[in-house]
C-alpha cells in the first residue's frame, strides 16, 4: 500500500500582525509536539520528532525582502548517542544597522 500524501498550503497578503500571530500559534503548537494545520477543508496532522532539519533563507535586494523558514523531519526520528549535530550559526538581533534602500 502506498503512502498517502496530505498537504495544506496558504499564500496571501495579510497584515504583519496577523502573519506574526499565525507564526506564534504554529511555534506554540510545535513546542507541544503534536498539532494539526487546517485550510480549505484539508488538514495535516504533525507529530514532531526529536531531531529536525532546519533551513533558513534570508534575502534582501533593494526594497524587496524575504525570509523562508523550513523544518523537516521523519516521524519517530531520535537523536543517537554518537550522532553529530550541527550548531545553529545564526544570530538574531533587534534593530538593523544596514541603511534602508
Amino acid at each position: 500500500m502506498g503512502k498517502s500524501k496530505k498537504s495544506v498550503e496558504y499564500e496571501g497578503r495579510v497584515e504583519t500582525k496577523a502573519a506574526l500571530a499565525c507564526l506564534k500559534g504554529i511555534l506554540e503548537e510545535l513546542g507541544k509536539g503534536r498539532f494539526v494545520l487546517r485550510s480549505d477543508g484539508r488538514e495535516v496532522c504533525f507529530e514532531l520528532a526529536e531531531l529536525v532539519k532546519l533551513s533558513v533563507d534570508a534575502k534582501r535586494s533593494g526594497d524587496s525582502q524575504s525570509l523562508k523558514l523550513k523544518l523537516k523531519w521523519k516521524t519517530g526520528q531520535t537523536i543517537e548517542g554518537d550522532q553529530t549535530l550541527t550548531d545553529i550559526p545564526l544570530q538574531i538581533e533587534r534593530g538593523c544597522t544596514e541603511p534602508e534602500a
